[in-house]
């Protein structure tokens, strides 16, 4: 008969058994929401108007960004409405959204040029030929 060897995951408790643990997935989960929006709100204007884009632009580019915390009231009811009871009533769209996160960079980087998107991305600053 064969045991088992616990590894990391079948040893760490369930979040609602240690409180510990209930903190580092909030500190987790407010970093994984925190840094894109920073680097959306703050740091892709500043380059945005450093490669020359207007005023106008970057306010419309600030105000589409800002469209989904200004939408939370209609997204709020829709997420405790439907959930996927397999994986609980919040995973999936914590996991939804954290895949859009990822996603839109690459978009972004395929919408405005390969030369300057990837350095703005790996580097914090555009590539210069």
């Amino acid at each position: 008969m064969a045991t088992e060897k616990p590894g990391i995951l079948t040893s760490v408790p369930a979040l609602s058994d240690s409180s510990l643990w209930r903190y580092i997935a909030f500190t987790a989960l407010y970093m994984a929401q925190g840094l894109p929006a920073g680097l959306l709100a703050l740091a892709i204007p500043a380059w945005l108007a450093k490669q020359g884009m207007g005023t106008a632009e970057i306010g419309i580019y600030l105000g589409i960004i800002g469209l989904p915390w200004s939408l939370k009231f209609v997204a709020g009811p829709i997420m405790d409405r439907f959930s996927f009871l397999s994986m609980g009533r919040r995973r999936p769209w914590i996991l939804a959204a954290q895949l859009g996160i990822v996603l839109r960079p690459n978009l972004l980087r395929h919408r405005l040029g390969q030369s300057h998107c990837t350095g703005l991305l790996l580097q914090g600053r555009p590539e210069h030929p």
